[in-house]
């Protein structure tokens, strides 16, 4: 019997060591596994700031281009607004020129009624002398 117990606490030790053996085994496992995480995380933060890098820069040259066509958009507006003048000025010169005209031919309408009341006048005048003249013929 104490031979079986003695190759009872053999396998006990046994074990024991191959249980100290995986704990190693795992300690091991766990260093290598922190070490791998603390080196994804410095090559994410790396990445992370390239990262970073390449946004500030298109978000530059974003802005550039912005700045780039509100410039241009500002110089045709300008543009449009000269043009838009001289599109008014024009205009106004037509009315001015149209209401120089219908003034000329108003003054013209009034010339031309005081002429007809004239020539109304004069035709009257003269249908009057005629008849005196044929009246005085008569008479003589």
């Amino acid at each position: 019997m104490e031979e079986l117990l003695k190759q009872l606490v053999e396998g006990q030790k046994q074990i024991f060591g191959r249980l100290e053996h995986i704990e190693s085994a795992i300690a091991g496992v766990r260093e290598e596994l922190k070490a791998d995480i603390a080196g994804v995380r410095e090559e994410l933060k790396a990445d992370i700031a390239d990262v970073r890098k390449e946004l500030k820069a298109d978000i530059a040259a974003v802005k550039a281009e912005l700045k780039e066509d509100i410039a241009t958009l500002d110089a045709k507006v300008e543009d449009y607004a000269a043009e838009q003048q001289k599109d008014i000025k024009y205009l106004l010169e037509l009315i001015y020129a149209r209401m120089a005209t219908k003034e000329s031919v108003d003054q013209i309408a009034a010339c031309q009624a005081e002429h007809t009341r004239i020539l109304n006048l004069l035709s009257a005048r003269s249908i009057k002398h005629e008849a005196e003249i044929e009246h005085l013929k008569l008479a003589k």
